[in-house]
């Protein structure tokens, strides 16, 4: 007869630290790497409380936007209100337990497909159909593509004028939010369609 041995479960889930201290960039791209290889989810470590750590707001919004880039369902819960009009945000996955207004607006506003970017050939195409303000399609020449990339990728910090330029600019436009000094962009990269919308 032979023994079955017990095998650890596979887990569900990576987990994000919120105190990481890394580049929320990096992190953020290394946790949706290891969960779309996988097959998992992500989580965070604790509930999300917006507005009392601007690097832990960049680290999460980050790792939203890379996850929807990505496909990667991402489970976590939100306490207390945003400190931003949830309309910048319902194209990024909603928190699945929340307990203010604006995370419930969140929640009822979200749909795929209405923040995000795709890359050309020295250019970038960002399309912008979020709720409460005009349907916009901006095409971003190929000399401000590599300052829109290295924001989105980074830690957020401009690194040169051009980066310092395009934040302002993203940020006038309400495609990225200021946290201190950090710029998160906010429109995720379509990698890939969902199969539904094929």
């Amino acid at each position: 007869m032979w023994a079955v041995a017990e095998q650890p479960a596979w887990p569900a889930s990576v987990t994000v630290a919120l105190d990481d201290p890394g580049p929320h960039g990096r992190v953020a791209a290394a946790a949706v790497e290891r969960a779309a290889a996988a097959g998992q989810r992500i989580t965070f470590d604790r509930t999300v409380h917006f507005g009392q750590s601007a690097v832990r707001d960049a680290l999460v919004l980050t790792v939203l936007r890379e996850a929807m880039s990505n496909l990667v369902p991402v489970d976590w819960s939100a306490r207390g209100d945003l400190p931003w009009p949830s309309r910048l945000v319902v194209h990024l996955p909603p928190p699945s337990v929340v307990d203010s207004e604006s995370g419930g607006a969140w929640r009822a506003e979200h749909r795929f497909g209405q923040c995000w970017y795709r890359v050309g050939p020295s250019f970038l195409v960002i399309k912008d159909v979020r709720p409460g303000r005009p349907k916009a399609r901006t095409l971003v020449p190929g000399e401000w593509t590599e300052a829109f990339l290295a924001l989105a990728s980074g830690d957020g910090v401009p690194r040169d004028e051009w980066q310092r330029v395009m934040l302002d600019r993203l940020v006038r436009a309400r495609l990225a939010i200021m946290l201190d000094e950090r710029g998160v962009v906010l429109p995720y990269r379509m990698c890939r369609w969902p199969i539904a919308a094929t």
